[in-house]
């Protein structure tokens, strides 16, 4: 494996908490009920985050919460209960996308390393300077970007830590800042399904019934990793918090295995 380079993968339950540890992941990332962007199903009761960090952490890996989901009006002090009870916790980083956590932490006086959420989808220099200015140490530029793109976004900021979605993903936008509530149809099939007016097709793009496709070729970049690497890539992150427990672990293990055979 290439010397600081890290695999970040999933956890939809305390279960695959400990299979994407024994996959070799270097950090976990999970959601806690009510204040992800993910569907609830996939998301962890603060007891459960609990039990996770001290697994993550006797196994001497990192852990990361996604709290990307925005805070609604009349919601203040609930969310400010949530972040008062993980101020407790050794968390190595939350993965925000809405600045106005980012000002009750500061009120509250709770410190953590903060991580961009791959929903604020960034695509220049100048997001990533505005996005180091709110405090963010990590960031995640949109796959849709090029070579050359990346290389220049990375090397205008050498402090600051660049991560890409490498591995999984169902969504049919390529930034993931669907909005819409999801959940999955079939596992087996990559089918997440919008609550939203539209179709819902299978494989061969019939209509199966009324909804929303949200089924994209899932995104694999172990291919270009020598290249990503090149560039300044510091963390690879599998998506798939919804998805099976065989199919997090078996992804962590496919991506650790290509880590490790570079030379």
């Amino acid at each position: 494996m290439k010397k600081g380079i890290e695999l970040v993968a999933p956890a939809g339950n305390l279960r695959q908490v400990g299979l994407v540890l024994d996959a070799g992941a270097d950090a976990v990332y999970l959601g806690l009920k009510e204040t992800s962007s993910r569907p609830s199903i996939c998301d962890l009761e603060f007891s459960e985050i609990q039990e996770a960090t001290s697994l993550v952490k006797e196994r001497g890996r990192k852990i990361y919460l996604a709290l990307n989901k925005g805070i609604s009006p009349g919601e203040e002090a609930i969310w400010e209960e949530v972040l008062e009870r993980l101020g407790h916790l050794p968390l190595d980083a939350l993965i925000l996308s809405s600045p106005d956590l980012i000002n009750l932490l500061r009120e509250r006086g709770i410190s953590f390393p903060l991580h961009a959420s791959s929903l604020l989808a960034v695509y220049n220099s100048q997001a990533v300077s505005f996005l180091k200015k709110l405090g963010f140490r990590r960031v995640t530029p949109s796959n849709s970007l090029f070579a050359d793109e990346l290389y220049q976004i990375i090397a205008s900021h050498p402090d600051m830590e660049f991560q890409i979605l490498a591995l999984g993903g169902v969504c049919f936008h390529d930034t993931h800042r669907c909005r819409l509530p999801h959940f999955l149809i079939s596992q087996d099939k990559f089918f997440v399904y919008c609550k939203e007016e539209m179709e819902l097709l299978d494989q061969e793009r019939k209509v199966i019934r009324e909804g929303r496709l949200t089924a994209g070729k899932p995104i694999n970049v172990i291919p270009s990793l020598p290249l990503y690497i090149s560039l300044g890539v510091k963390a690879f992150k599998i998506i798939g918090r919804e998805r099976s427990d065989e199919f997090v672990s078996q992804a962590t293990a496919f991506f650790r295995r290509a880590l490790d055979n570079l030379q």
